[in-house]
């Protein structure tokens, strides 16, 4: 083995690179869980990085529907007068048969890109 990689080889691990952050997002992981038959999906969003719709409305597409949601703040500094922290929201969903076939979930394709 060399000690430089070919473009195909550097080609390849970011393929697996870009394919990781994908299956690690809400839609990713709201995918799988509908691959696999789940019907309950529980997925936590940072609330201070950015505005959750347009991963809500993704999933929803795959036929989830949010079932319940919930806000907490997580405190990561304390001073005498000052707390600072991020808030977090938790989304319950619960898979929808009559929407959002199985048809949506295999039409999903390669979306890392815009990861």
């Amino acid at each position: 083995m060399g000690l430089f990689k070919s473009p195909e080889e550097r080609d390849a691990a970011q393929s697996r690179k870009a394919e990781a952050r994908w299956a690690a997002s809400p839609i990713g992981k709201a995918t799988a869980a509908a691959r696999e038959g789940r019907r309950l999906l529980e997925l936590e969003f940072d609330r201070d990085a950015k505005d959750d719709a347009a991963d809500l409305e993704s999933i929803e597409a795959l036929g989830w529907r949010v079932e319940f949601a919930s806000y907490y703040f997580v405190p990561n500094h304390q001073s005498d007068n000052s707390i600072s922290g991020a808030t977090r929201a938790r989304y319950l969903f619960r898979w929808t048969s009559g929407t959002g076939s199985k048809l949506a979930v295999e039409t999903v394709t390669d979306v890392s890109s815009t990861i």
